[in-house]
């Protein structure tokens, strides 16, 4: 394990052809947040870097600026994200697992590169629709974004953003109230990878039901199809 910031810098600098970098469960407290800006190192070369902070104790995501990192692991951490966190940072993938905070928006920060956001076994409760729509928005390029397991609710009708590649979420195994918000995914279930899958929680008379097998007046009552749900 490596204590000082000062071993990381020369480690990119003495290895300019790193593709990998594995600190999973070291105990690291920070990472590249006290040395030099990593923006100043020679690092044109370090493209397609994977790095795996997981199972940390960091609290600031790392400055990261430079090291043309591709891959991203900060799931099991203590890092509550802020505005320009990810500013220079060229992720396509990002792992956020058992992510515990309430502001996602930073990850927009990511809006031109990342393809992959993967959130499962976090607690996402209190984020409400509409930031989540507003995320998603702002990432053009995203595909796949990975919410199994993260006490969500309801999750916002995607087809105003009238995308030809519309991003594919996956839902399975959060406590979903199956009302006239999600009525939405009944309609275009191919937006949702595990469709098959999905259970309703709530309301009582649905619960354990299978959103596939649902129809849009029993989530809906009285209301007629192919409308756009609310976010609000």
């Amino acid at each position: 394990t490596y204590h000082a910031e000062a071993d990381f810098y020369a480690l990119f600098e003495s290895m300019p052809n790193l593709r990998n970098l594995y600190l999973a469960s070291c105990g690291l407290t920070s990472f590249l947040n006290n040395g030099p800006s990593s923006a100043q190192l020679q690092t044109s070369s370090l493209i397609g870097l994977n790095i795996d902070l997981s199972g940390n104790d960091l609290t600031e995501m790392p400055s990261l600026e430079g090291l043309g990192v591709k891959k991203l692991h900060l799931s099991d951490n203590n890092i509550e994200l802020k505005a320009g966190d990810f500013e220079g940072v060229p992720a396509r993938q990002l792992y956020l697992q058992r992510y515990k905070y309430a502001n996602l928006m930073p990850i927009a920060g990511l809006n031109e590169t990342l393809s992959e956001l993967y959130m499962s076994d976090s607690d996402l409760s209190h984020i409400p629709p509409a930031e989540f729509y507003n995320l998603i928005a702002r990432l053009p390029i995203i595909r796949n974004g990975n919410f199994i397991n993260s006490n969500l609710t309801t999750f916002p009708d995607l087809r105003p953003l009238g995308r030809t590649d519309e991003p594919i979420v996956y839902l399975q195994r959060n406590p979903l109230v199956c009302d006239c918000r999600l009525a939405w995914i009944r309609e275009d279930g191919f937006l949702l990878r595990d469709y098959t899958s999905v259970r309703c929680d709530s309301p009582g008379h649905l619960q354990g039901r299978l959103i596939k097998d649902l129809s849009i007046e029993e989530m809906c009552p009285g209301e007629g199809t192919g409308r756009f749900i609310d976010l609000d």
